[in-house]
Order: structure tokens, then C-alpha cells, then sequence
């Protein structure tokens, strides 16, 4: 039954990864502060695909990771 499952999942998954546009973005949270403030970037299915770093949407959020993140720059 596992096996089975895994193989559809898998499918499943093969087949939209297909028929999406992979070009649109989504706003993904990247950080969360202790303050309760959370940082987000812009990235596409398929920049998350490759590892790009995506865009950082949240100018105003004083990030502390701003120095080495790739998103940020």
C-alpha cells in the first residue's frame, strides 16, 4: 500500500508540476522577528525550482538577516 501511494503521489505531482505556470509569483515569508513582523519575498515556481534567492517585498521590515540574504540585495 505504500508503494502505491508513493506512486501516485509522485504522479500526482509530476503532472501539475507540468501544467502550472511556473512564471507567476507568490509571496513567501521568509523571516519572522520577535516582534511578531514578518519579512516575505517574491518568488516563482520555477526560480524555487532552481534556488534563486527571489525578490524581497518588505522594505520597511528592519530584517536581521539583510546582510546575507540574496533576496534582500
Amino acid at each position: 500500500m505504500y508503494d502505491n501511494v508513493w506512486v501516485f503521489s509522485f504522479a500526482f505531482g509530476d503532472h501539475f508540476i507540468k501544467i502550472v505556470n511556473q512564471d507567476s509569483c507568490i509571496a513567501l515569508p521568509c523571516i519572522r522577528s520577535s516582534s511578531g513582523l514578518i519579512g516575505t519575498k517574491s518568488i516563482s515556481l520555477r526560480g524555487y525550482l532552481n534556488n534563486d534567492a527571489g525578490i524581497y517585498l518588505t522594505p520597511t521590515f528592519d530584517c536581521p538577516l539583510k546582510d546575507s540574504c540574496k533576496a534582500h540585495r
